[in-house]
């Protein structure tokens, strides 16, 4: 695997511009020496207040210090050389350089490598749609025949020479005939598969909406502070109960909230904005009930806020901005349930204790993961309350098949973007035993070690005769985190047997013994022994 970008080497390099020791810096940002030596030199991750500390005394600020964007391409121009199809000769040890000291060709590179996904899934698309869609599978017969035709008249036309003036109108007629039959019928089959209307960008809408998080770290202040402002203006501040929600909806905003069964529902909740009614599943548990109506009103009292976040230029399309919304109406929805600064404190409490979040805050599991991942990044003067810098976590949703459905890292591990992840980790051993949360103690091939906290679930909905929607979400974070948390009590990943032997993907992981290997690894030039 490529080496990580390497962040601790920013750090000294800063440190040395402003002619600093590494006894100062420590000093002035409350760490040992030994603590930073070991950060300069990428043996520590470095996150929250203490990155914020440390940009703030090397005179820049936290994105550029921790280079997250360089993270993600270094992460994206990994899997792009771990594709078979390209046979892409790019050194794993020239990533970092790549990405540091030519970004726009990175860019150009990862931009390129999207186009090329992108249209080898619709070829594929089309190829199976081709193969199975009577219409298609007719007109391309006839497509083919009527190329034919036009082809034998031209070669008439080319070999003949001395045929009279009536023959040669006859078969330019017959070629003038087929090709307009050929035009049509081209046409028919572009408007039939859609062609006219769209035109996909060479980043999908899912891909950019990532990007925004990613580069923001999940961490929205100015969410944070729309959400405690409607906070303290719904009935005293108290939004622990659904009730207190639908009042706060009804008085404020005129909007009923009902609730209807799944069937007559095109999803679990919707909004009717002219009859201003709210329609909720019966089949939702009371946690979604109130993350759905908490995500309404942030729709009704914070849409400049959400607006202004979506006009990122990151985001390049209508598709895109209209994602983004409902991603930062979600996020909006976390805050303001789960408050930042008695969230944290909590967390701190009950030792990242999920199972106990989520009955002290009346949230899904899901939502006190995610909200656990959005907590990284420091606000601006630091945490109020003490305790140190959050633990920063990675989170991971994939469904039953392993498709990833939302992503984001703060915990240095590198979670694949186009491929699958790895098969071993415990992400998808998870739906051996749903509805019970299982750790992972994962060591990487370059050594790096995690804790995984993974639990699987239906989703509710719907009756007996109702397809379940199955789901696995994963929280995890870096070992030197883990004692923070309840779930690495008894746990030594120095012990044989600990820790389980890992990687990303197949195609990037060099472990040549693993049994549950599916696809072979790419030997990328220059990569890791």
């Amino acid at each position: 695997m490529a080496p990580p970008v390497p962040i601790g080497h920013r750090i000294r390099a800063l440190r040395q511009d402003c002619a600093m020791t590494q006894v100062a810096l420590a000093a002035a940002v409350g760490i040992s020496s030994s603590y930073l030596n070991l950060i300069e030199h990428n043996r520590r991750p470095i996150g929250g207040a203490l990155l914020l500390r440390i940009a703030a005394e090397l005179g820049t600020n936290a994105d550029q210090l921790a280079g997250r964007e360089e993270a993600r391409m270094a992460a994206e121009l990994e899997e792009m050389a771990a594709d078979p199809t390209l046979a892409a000769a790019l050194p794993a040890s020239a990533i970092p350089q790549m990405v540091g000291q030519a970004p726009e060709l990175a860019r150009a590179a990862l931009g390129a490598y999207r186009a090329y996904r992108e249209a080898r899934l619709q070829g594929e698309a089309l190829a199976e749609r081709l193969s199975q869609d009577p219409f298609l599978a007719e007109a391309s017969h006839q497509i083919l025949t009527l190329i034919t035709s036009i082809r034998s008249f031209s070669e008439i036309l080319e070999d003949y020479g001395d045929m009279d003036d009536a023959q040669r109108r006859r078969f330019i007629g017959g070629i003038a005939d087929e090709s307009r039959r050929l035009a049509a019928l081209s046409g028919e089959m572009f408007d039939f598969l859609g062609g006219r209307a769209t035109h996909r960008p060479h980043q999908t809408p899912e891909e950019e909406v990532d990007d925004l998080f990613h580069d923001r770290a999940n961490y929205f202040p100015e969410l944070e502070d729309a959400a405690d402002h409607i906070r303290r203006a719904l009935l005293g501040g108290e939004v622990g109960l659904f009730a207190t929600l639908a009042e706060a909806l009804r008085r404020r905003h005129g909007v009923t909230v009902r609730f209807a069964s799944p069937e007559s529902l095109p999803r679990e909740h919707a909004y009717d904005p002219d009859r201003r009614v709210l329609a909720l599943s019966e089949a939702l548990t009371p946690s979604s009930w109130r993350f759905r109506a908490a995500q309404l009103i942030g729709r009704l009292e914070a849409a400049e806020t959400i607006d202004a976040l979506a006009a990122d230029p990151i985001l390049t399309t209508d598709a895109a901005r209209d994602r983004a919304r409902h991603a930062l109406g979600n996020a909006f929805a976390g805050a303001l349930l789960l408050p930042r600064a008695e969230f944290l404190a909590a967390a701190r409490t009950l030792r990242t204790d999920i199972e106990r979040l989520q009955e002290r805050f009346t949230a899904s599991f899901e939502q006190v993961c995610h909200r656990l991942a959005s907590l990284s990044r420091a606000p601006e003067g630091g945490e109020s309350g003490g305790g140190g810098a959050p633990i920063p976590f990675h989170f991971l949703r994939t469904d039953i098949a392993g498709n990833i459905s939302k992503r984001f890292s703060a915990s240095g591990l590198r979670l694949p973007r186009y491929t699958g992840a790895c098969p071993r980790w415990v992400t998808h051993t998870a739906f051996l035993t749903p509805g019970r949360i299982v750790t992972q103690v994962a060591r990487l091939p370059e050594g790096g070690t995690f804790l995984f906290i993974a639990k699987a679930f239906a989703r509710p909905g719907g009756g007996w005769r109702t397809a379940r929607t199955y789901h696995s979400v994963t929280l995890g974070c870096d070992f030197a985190f883990a004692r923070q948390t309840v779930y690495a009590d008894g746990l030594d990943p120095g012990v044989p047997g600990v820790a389980e032997p890992v990687g990303v993907s197949c195609r990037q992981c060099p472990r040549a013994d693993c049994a549950q290997r599916a696809l072979p690894a790419l030997e990328v030039a220059g990569g890791a022994e």
